[in-house]
């Protein structure tokens, strides 16, 4: 909680919930840390594997295909979606996922924090460009996603 402070986040009321195929099903995209998370998605809801990535393949493919620009979310998705993905999924590939700090130090915590910070500024970026001009940076002054 200590690190999403320095950055603006309370995230004493976060509470891990459940995935299940309405709450998949409502997304527009699931964001995950780890491959494995989604496989997981893919599991409970096999379409939603097309709106659901980790991070920073997220980042990676969105940075990639450029800006979404008045696209719709989904459609978009689709966009940077390749063929290989679902083969790139099953395999391990480290730099896809965001190692999960539990268990380790403070300094784990930031730089897990740090590395957050960048990846989703990133694809802010290319996915909410116009938010972001009009307003201050930072994790407090991200546009919702799901606003557009």
């Amino acid at each position: 909680m200590a690190a999403g402070e320095r950055i603006g986040l309370d995230l004493r009321s976060h509470r891990s919930r459940v995935i299940d195929a309405p709450m998949l099903a409502a997304a527009d995209l699931v964001v995950t840390m780890e491959q494995r998370h989604v496989l997981e998605v893919a599991t409970v809801l096999p379409e939603a594997f097309n709106w659901a990535f980790t991070l920073p393949d997220l980042v990676q493919r969105s940075e990639a295909a450029g800006s979404r620009a008045d696209r719709d979310l989904r459609r978009w998705l689709t966009t940077i979606d390749g063929p290989e993905r679902r083969t790139r999924t099953l395999r391990f590939t480290p730099d896809l996922e965001v190692p999960d700090p539990m268990g380790g130090t403070k300094r784990t915590f930031r730089r897990c924090t740090e590395l957050l910070v960048d990846l989703v500024d990133r694809f802010m970026t290319v996915t909410w460009p116009e938010d972001l001009s009009t307003r201050e940076h930072g994790a407090s002054a991200r546009p919702v996603p799901g606003s557009s």
